[in-house]
């Protein structure tokens, strides 16, 4: 009544199972952002092939999305490279910029009655060394 044997399925004559099954792209994106323009386009340009794999989604081989893996460490490296090189021009930068403001005198050196524009004036024309070390400007 029932058949207890099950058909032979046999492959497709066209389809080739390569040693290392493809990566599909719909994986790729899972780690790597799409390409603004488009997998196919971005592949093409650089000479990817965009082969199916046994189910029918858009695959490349796995030495294909090591080199992009690769492609795109290299990338995120240079980055944070341009980053920390940007970063330290910037403290450098704001450093210079910080070390060429006048701090002016403190106020305590400022004797009562004096206009402190007119301390300040005065302060610029003595020395460094005596300001900084509590000199009084009008005495």
């Amino acid at each position: 009544m029932f058949s207890k044997t099950t058909p032979v399925i046999e492959p497709a004559p066209d389809v080739t199972v390569p040693a290392e099954p493809p990566v599909a792209l719909s994986h790729l994106e899972l780690d790597l952002p799409a390409p603004v323009e488009g997998w196919a386009a971005h592949l093409a340009a650089r000479n990817i092939e965009i082969t199916l794999d046994d189910i029918g989604r858009m695959s490349v081989n796995r030495g294909d999305a090591r080199q992009l893996f690769d492609e795109q460490r290299q990338a995120e490296v240079r980055r944070r490279e341009k980053a920390a090189e940007l970063e330290r021009q910037a403290v450098e930068q704001d450093q210079q910029r910080r070390a060429s403001i006048w701090g002016g005198i403190p106020a305590d050196l400022i004797p009562v009655g004096v206009a402190p524009a007119q301390a300040m004036v005065a302060a610029e024309r003595m020395p460094a060394a005596e300001v900084s070390v509590g000199a009084r400007v009008f005495e």
